[in-house]
């Protein structure tokens, strides 16, 4: 049963746009660096990910910083930007009762500024694994689903007043966690289907099966008489440098499978750890940024 003032929600609507097909797009997880974007051209990239921290906008209630998502896409190019909102402040967390409000709130104030100019945006991330962006609100799953839908339906309706083209993406679900399907079940029957234009899943480890993923989803949609959604891979990369290159393969060769990959990312993240990036973080290269670049370029 949806647990939500149907009127409240009226704004909810599907874009018309044409959903993307087998695209390869990049998570820019430093796109304050103007070498990113430019990166990212030499790639020939279509798609960028890129995050906005919900704690960086709005550090305390009320006070949003309007200069900080310009300053976030300040050397964006042609790229269609799908923007990540994430990381709520501490203070919405301790008055969770109004959680669903205030994150629409923050992004109502971010789609005035983009308007049209973002072509997607996904709502949170990984949420069946507290810790990289969506509260824990104390381990209690059914609890923390029941939070994200109405908080995912509150914000696409806010979005929907300044954005009326942009896909809508549920937050991308990690391998790890509580159980991504079951954790889908338990958002989807409490998000209205005129909410969300597509699923994101972080298929971490899963090359080779991008297909079976989709076809699992699809049950899942079928189980609960809810109909079909594209499933967007909003994130997937490796640390294992070794490997990354055939992965790599492995992910293009799939590309016909799916409507849209994001590869994470431009660069590593630090200098001492999360070595996921085509580049090292002070930005010297590596040879997974030409394979790459190889393979993009002869699709």
């Amino acid at each position: 049963m949806i647990l939500f003032n149907a009127k409240a929600y009226a704004a909810c609507a599907l874009s018309p746009a044409r959903h993307p097909s087998g695209i390869v797009g990049l998570q820019l997880f430093h796109p304050q660096d103007a070498r990113s974007w430019e990166w990212a051209r030499d790639l020939d990239v279509e798609w960028v990910r890129i995050e906005i921290r919900w704690d960086f906008l709005e550090p305390e209630p009320g006070k949003i910083d309007e200069q900080y998502y310009s300053n976030v896409v300040s050397y964006a190019g042609n790229q269609k930007i799908m923007l990540l909102f994430n990381h709520a402040p501490r203070w919405a967390v301790e008055r969770d009762d109004g959680f669903p409000e205030y994150a629409a709130r923050a992004v109502s104030a971010i789609a005035a500024q983009a308007g049209e100019n973002i072509k997607a945006w996904e709502i949170f991330n990984e949420p069946n694994l507290p810790g990289f962006g969506w509260p824990a609100w104390e381990g209690n799953e059914e609890r923390s689903a029941l939070q994200y839908a109405r908080t995912f339906s509150a914000v696409s309706a806010s979005i929907r007043e300044h954005n009326k083209q942009a896909f809508i993406v549920t937050a991308g679900l990690s391998p790890d966690g509580n159980d991504p399907e079951n954790f889908l079940r338990l958002v989807v029957r409490d998000i209205p289907a005129s909410c969300y234009d597509a699923i994101g899943i972080h298929p971490y480890g899963r090359q080779g099966q991008l297909q079976k993923i989709q076809d699992n989803i699809k049950t899942v949609m079928n189980e609960e008489g809810l109909p079909q959604k594209p499933i967007w891979f909003t994130e997937f990369g490796t640390e294992d440098s070794g490997k990354r290159d055939a992965i790599m393969r492995q992910i293009f060769a799939e590309s016909d499978s799916y409507p849209i990959l994001f590869w994470f990312s431009e660069r590593d993240l630090t200098r001492w750890g999360n070595n996921y990036g085509l580049r090292e973080y002070d930005g010297s290269g590596k040879t997974g940024y030409n394979v790459f670049k190889t393979l993009n370029r002869s699709r």
